[in-house]
């Protein structure tokens, strides 16, 4: 997993990787609140920042 501030450059990455076809992506989107910290506290692994990073990168 890529960290919230290389998040962007990570993905663009593995995107252009694909070759033509039909791919699903799931993405986890999530504000960054206190009902999201709440939620995913020591859950490092798919944690609030992550989760506001598929966020801004999926809605750009």
């Amino acid at each position: 997993m890529a960290e919230p501030e290389d998040y962007e450059a990570r993905m663009e990455l593995q995107l252009k990787k694909l070759s033509p076809g039909v791919y699903l992506i799931l993405v986890h989107l999530a504000f960054d609140d206190e009902q999201m910290n709440a939620v995913t506290a020591e859950h490092d692994t798919y944690n609030n920042p992550w989760r506001k990073a598929d966020f801004d990168f999926f809605t750009n």
